[in-house]
């Protein structure tokens, strides 16, 4: 719910998500070796950005662009959009710099891409020397103003179990005004409230700052997926629905953790939707192969 203003987020649903057992844990050396080694034997291309996904005559066509100037189109028997939710719903309101569906989405699929909402979250990594905080490892913030912008700023820090590096964490608005605001402004007021919570052990300055800004990536354009007070689940169901083509085949189909009813907003969800989607995509090409009523 920290992701986003409490009256755009749906409770009706909180209880139906599915959750494992067990604790949190983080990747070491982050996310992106766990997509590396996952990758290792695929075919990826990078630097071509999609511009149209095109659905005619039992084909599909994806239309990108490689380093901004060369034009290079990719033709299939079906394509998997993992695009994310934000730059879906940007797509869907022929908004600059998103990619374009040829035919349009059917209307069921844009009303559940309107519907469910996308929220955002900001981290900003602050590195130092060495750490001041002695063993703290979570701490926050809470904000002394009725401000809209100022709900979710810097509510939460978390501190590297091996390393001297703060991560602070910005939600709703305030994630969203973070974009806009230049980076010393935002050291600034980190380093304040720092210094007010440790005193004299606080360094005026860290050595290096990372700041993501997820709204203003244009493969991004937010963080997350949320039930929003004008959707229900079965619009997750919807966005995970393929497209059918004229001749009535499933040809446009979808994955991310957008299209996970029980996991939507998570890495799992993710996860365990692209492998949803490898089965059908399989089942649609290759056949099921087993009979409709082998386990009836």
């Amino acid at each position: 719910m920290w992701k986003i203003q409490l009256f755009k987020f749906s409770n009706l649903f909180f209880h139906s998500f599915l959750s494992f057992k067990g604790f949190f844990f983080s990747v070491a050396e982050g996310l992106i070796k766990f997509l590396i080694t996952l990758g290792s034997d695929s075919h990826i291309y990078l630097d071509h950005v999609v511009q149209q996904i095109q659905c005619d005559n039992g084909k599909v066509s994806v239309k990108c662009l490689v380093n901004g100037t060369r034009e290079v189109i990719f033709n299939g028997d079906c394509v998997l959009c993992t695009l994310p939710l934000g730059v879906l719903k940007r797509s869907v309101r022929n908004r600059n710099n998103a990619p374009l569906f040829h035919p349009e989405l059917p209307f069921w699929k844009v009303d559940a891409i309107n519907s469910i909402g996308f929220g955002n979250v900001n981290k900003i990594m602050l590195f130092f020397e060495k750490p001041f905080w002695e063993n703290t490892r979570v701490f926050g913030q809470i904000s002394d103003t009725m401000c809209a912008t100022s709900r979710g700023e810097m509510f939460m820090f978390q501190a590297h179990r091996d390393k001297p590096v703060l991560i602070a964490l910005v939600s709703g608005d305030s994630a969203n005004a973070l974009e806009e605001a230049p980076g010393d402004i935002i050291v600034y007021k980190i380093m304040n409230f720092l210094s007010a919570v440790f005193g004299p052990t606080c360094p005026k300055e860290p050595t290096d700052v990372i700041i993501t800004r997820w709204r203003a990536d244009c493969f991004s354009r937010g963080a997350f997926s949320y039930v929003s007070s004008n959707c229900t689940l079965d619009a997750f169901d919807s966005l995970a629905e393929p497209v059918k083509d004229s001749t009535g085949y499933d040809r446009i189909f979808f994955a991310g953790e957008h299209t996970c009813r029980e996991h939507p907003g998570t890495i799992h969800g993710a996860y365990l939707s692209g492998l949803r989607e490898a089965g059908r995509i399989a089942d649609c090409m290759l056949g099921i192969r087993y009979a409709a009523d082998s386990f009836m």
